[in-house]
């Protein structure tokens, strides 16, 4: 069961559909059970992706990292892998932006 209301954006979600081929939403509704208006109100925050359908993300889009970014407001999730997911964030944004954010801190 999916909730809705306004949630942070899960940008991790658009890039890995972006890092899987998908530029569009109906390409991603290929690879995941939802339609692209409920691909979209996930990845703008307006309906909160359980953790099944996180699993489902990761599967469809072949992005395993999905689910330590999903992990990332769960307490198990902060205090379990806080340093991988900071590590794995690095490593996805440096990746999709090509290492322009780094530069951009600096």
């Amino acid at each position: 069961m999916s909730y809705t209301g306004t949630f942070p954006p899960q940008i991790y979600l658009r890039e890995a559909r972006k890092r899987a081929g998908c530029s569009t939403l109906e390409a991603a509704a290929v690879r995941v059970p939802w339609s692209p208006q409920a691909i979209q109100r996930h990845e703008c925050g307006k309906v909160r992706i359980t953790p099944q359908d996180a699993v489902t993300y990761a599967e469809g889009y072949q992005a395993p990292d999905i689910l330590p970014c999903y992990c990332e407001s769960c307490p198990v999730g902060q205090r379990t892998g806080a340093a991988y997911m900071n590590q794995m964030r690095n490593a996805i944004f440096g990746l999709v932006t090509g290492g322009q954010m780094e530069s951009r801190r600096q």
